[in-house]
């Protein structure tokens, strides 16, 4: 069971992803030091002073302590709503979602000109036509499979361009 658990994990279509996770936190932890420390003091500033990590409203204040920071309403258990740190939290969504939003645009444009300069017809009349050739043969294919039994199955590619399935 070890050995299975070993196969498993060392796949490659499992490192990639914990790899992915591993720098999206590494990422994230850089996005919040960069609103926490940098942008929203300076915004905080301009605005005139405000200090969005420590700006809440109080709720609930049963036994009336002064409450002169979300730190000390927290130590006291007093109810409040966190504006500032809700105001926080968007600038990073923000800011995440518009990195995500031009690697996303990046990879596109790669797709796309990689699939320009290779010159596919798999979307043309021509490359339809090959895509139906192909799937009539891989028909036959999967007759021949039921026939001969499935080690005479060969998955089949474009008849134009042997790297690119259609």
């Amino acid at each position: 069971m070890l050995k299975e658990f070993r196969d498993f994990a060392i796949k490659g279509n499992m490192i990639d992803p914990a790899i992915g996770v591993i720098i999206g936190a590494a990422f994230g932890a850089i996005v919040s030091s960069l609103v926490d420390d940098v942008f929203m003091p300076l915004i905080g500033l301009i605005i005139g002073g405000i200090d969005f990590s420590n700006l809440f409203v109080v709720l609930s204040n049963p036994t009336n302590v002064p409450v002169p920071s979300l730190a000390a309403a927290k130590a006291a258990g007093v109810s409040t709503l966190n504006i500032g740190l809700f105001i926080n939290a968007i600038v990073k969504f923000t800011i995440i979602a518009f990195v995500l939003f031009m690697v996303v645009k990046a990879i596109n444009s790669a797709q796309a000109q990689g699939s320009s300069r290779t010159g596919s017809s798999c979307g043309t009349d021509q490359g339809r036509g090959a895509a139906h050739r192909n799937s009539r043969h891989i028909a036959r294919q999967s007759a021949l499979k039921i026939q001969r039994g499935p080690e005479s199955f060969r998955p089949f590619s474009c008849h134009s361009h042997r790297t690119k399935v259609c």
